[in-house]
């Protein structure tokens, strides 16, 4: 476990920008408040007495408009910057993370001293918060592998998939959420499958539970596990089985419904437009076969999005990941599953107790993204990533432990051998997007589009119709050699007379790469208009110059704009007049793979 997490974990935990992780920049801003001991979310955040550091909103990777590689430059600009450096935001600021304070416990008490009592760098205080995130969880996924008394193989290759270890390599309470999941299922597997359940196994069960309901809300029907494999004549102690059930909702209700009143009342700035859980609940228990069924349909409709993310993938998915490190992980899970590490195998119930335990935690895993983050009455339910089911997932994988091996060969090697190199491919695949310009096109086949919008909005703000005589003259400088393809964003447009031309120049050699005319019939429909031409290798840092203006009779389509400044070394002109805002537009090089086969 630790000879694989570790290593790995340490390179991504480099590799991956400040603020790439998913929500690590909300994350940070919660562990920044409870390195002060204050516990209860957002009670001191954004307070004016209690200012928030500069340095953790300004370097966040989420805080491009567009999103570039990491400087050249970054490390020595902020290797010896303190975490004051900047000085502080007076402003209002919230954090969304309001999970039990255990989840973040040890990020905190590591910013505490390194960042506050002992002063270090910036970049010094936030590796090391990374690198306890990491360390939590290695410790939580070794545990688990230790105490499961069938399926070790299954569960270390899910504890190091390149999804757990992206999440543990980064500020992220999901790491210790997801430790704290394996290692309830590995324990108490090794209590239940015992039976002659005593007083002293009751209490570690209760332990482990109560232990479970720190971990995020999701995750609570993993408590259901010790419930479907055992029978009330399993327990020696008279009873047992109801005081399990009796322990099991007190602390539902001390832990869970408790701390939900105490912090998530304080998040209600952050939810969607339109969702409201209260109504939302109402609506769920009026129309409860409704509801399944709307879950059923979005696990029919997204299903293979979510195992793909549950899986692998990159942090808010800017960035595809390599298609080897999916082949080499499911080749990892499926030897797993023939590997026969111990003389324990599952019974028929305990398989069925494990899929019944991952049908209830997709359940509760639909229905808390629906009620919190989904508006009332919503036909699909919003928010749900594969990352959420990381652990949902784990009972379900370990039901099929134990398969009869089709043909004789060492599964232990291909198992190990298969999680190590997707994990290489992965990293790999990390380390090309974060840091090197097109670098995804390495392994993946299209042209390389810049810019890369953050905010995708293409219809959010359009120009006015064009009209004869209205020109657009849009600067294009890539940042990347082999331009041979540049697409801009048009509306639609009700007149069908007249006709709009896109021209781009190279105004330094009084070149005209390419023209083309739409006619506005053709123009009914918003999306790319697209200019091909032969790649230009020397274009990087190069000017071009992209020019839209209607021609003939009648009014044109409405050309799209960046909904606010958003590329200062660019600009746009209509009609001569300088504008604060740019073209939507993308420019494509040809890179990498495609480059290769073409």
């Amino acid at each position: 476990m630790f000879a694989v997490t570790i290593p790995f974990g340490l390179v991504l935990g480099w590799l991956i920008p400040i603020g790439a992780g998913a929500d690590e920049e909300s994350q940070i801003a919660r562990v920044w408040e409870m390195s002060t001991l204050e516990f209860i979310p957002n009670e001191r955040l954004g307070s004016p007495s209690y200012p928030y550091p500069m340095l953790l909103r300004e370097v966040s990777y989420r805080r491009q408009v567009l999103i570039h590689p990491v400087p050249i430059d970054y490390w020595t600009e902020y290797s010896e910057m303190p975490i004051d450096g900047n000085g502080y935001y007076y402003g209002p600021i919230q954090t969304r993370i309001v999970y039990s304070p255990i989840l973040l416990l040890p990020q905190a008490f590591v910013f505490r001293y390194l960042g506050t009592k002992f002063g270090l760098s910036f970049l010094t205080v936030f590796f090391s918060v990374r690198m306890a995130t990491l360390l939590s969880y290695a410790v939580l996924a070794w545990l688990a592998v230790r105490s499961i008394p069938f399926g070790k193989w299954t569960l270390a290759i899910l504890a190091v998939s390149p999804i757990a270890v992206y999440q543990a390599s980064t500020v992220s309470a999901d790491a210790i959420s997801n430790g704290i999941g394996l290692f309830f299922i590995g324990a108490s597997l090794a209590i239940c499958l015992r039976k002659n359940i005593g007083l002293r196994d009751l209490l570690v069960l209760l332990l482990l539970i109560a232990l479970l309901f720190l971990a995020k809300v999701n995750l609570v029907a993993l408590a259901l596990l010790p419930f479907v494999l055992l029978r009330p004549s399993d327990f020696n102690t008279r009873g047992g089985y109801a005081l399990m059930a009796l322990g099991t909702l007190v602390l539902l209700a001390l832990e869970v419904g408790g701390w939900s009143l105490a912090a998530y009342p304080r998040v209600q700035s952050s939810m969607i437009e339109g969702a409201d859980p209260v109504r939302q609940i109402s609506h769920i228990l009026a129309r409860p076969f409704q509801f399944l069924s709307l879950i059923f349909r979005d696990l029919l409709s997204n299903g293979a999005v979510y195992l793909k993310a549950w899986m692998a993938g990159y942090g808010y998915d800017y960035w595809s990941v390599p298609l080897p490190t999916y082949l080499f992980f499911a080749l990892a899970i499926v030897a797993s599953l023939f590997i026969r590490s111990t003389i324990i195998r599952p019974t028929e119930r305990t398989r069925l107790g494990l899929v019944a335990v991952f049908m209830g935690g997709y359940l509760v895993t639909a229905s808390v993204f629906y009620v919190a983050f989904s508006p009332v009455a919503a036909s699909t339910i919003f928010g749900i990533h594969g990352r959420h089911l990381f652990t949902t997932m784990a009972p379900l994988v370990l039901a099929c432990v134990g398969l009869v091996s089709p043909i004789r060969v060492d599964w232990t090697r291909w198992a190990a051998g298969g999680a190590v190199a997707g994990l290489l491919f992965f990293v790999g695949g990390a380390a090309l997007s974060y840091h090197v310009s097109c670098g995804s096109q390495v392994y993946r086949r299209g042209l390389c589009y810049q810019p890369y919008y953050k905010n995708w909005a293409p219809d959010g703000n359009l120009s006015q119709p064009l009209n004869p005589g209205v020109v657009l003259s849009q600067e294009i400088i890539p940042e990347c050699p082999g331009l041979t393809e540049v697409r801009v964003w048009m509306g639609a447009t009700a007149d069908t007379s007249g006709a709009t031309t896109v021209t781009l120049m190279d105004p330094l050699r009084s070149v005209e790469l390419a023209k083309k005319v739409y006619a506005h019939a053709t123009l009914l429909e918003p999306g790319w208009k697209i200019l091909e031409f032969s790649p230009q290798w020397d274009s990087d840092g190069r000017r071009y110059l992209l020019s839209i203006r209607g021609v003939g009779g009648g009014s044109g389509p409405r050309v799209g704009l960046t909904i606010r400044p958003e590329n200062p070394a660019v600009k746009l002109w209509i009609n001569e007049e300088r504008s604060a805002l740019d073209l939507f537009f993308q420019y494509g090089c040809l890179s990498g793979l495609e480059r290769a086969l073409r």
